[in-house]
């Protein structure tokens, strides 16, 4: 019986070893967890300032067009008053 007892105690003690080892490695598990989570938001802030600027850089382009036309508009009304004149050389 005192076999048995010891035995018992043997496994009990090894499963209260294994258990230590579990509860480190799901800690362990848990921190990496935590690291992905915080690059995720990390990565989900970036993409929405990246956004954000495309967004004001389209907005740019645009403005740019605008002003790029409205010169050439002007560029071609002051060739046209430009040809009335007749210059004698």
């Amino acid at each position: 019986m005192k076999v048995a007892v010891s035995e018992g105690v043997q496994v009990a003690g090894n499963a209260g070893a294994s258990l230590q080892q579990i509860i480190k490695a799901v800690e362990k598990n848990k921190a990496m967890i935590q690291d992905i989570a915080t690059g995720v938001k990390q990565s989900n802030q970036g993409t929405q300032q990246l956004t954000a600027a495309s967004e004001q850089i389209a907005t740019t382009v645009q403005q740019v067009s605008s002003s790029a036309q409205e010169l050439a508009d002007i560029a071609a009304e002051l060739q046209n008053t430009v040809v009335k004149f007749k210059v004698d050389a």
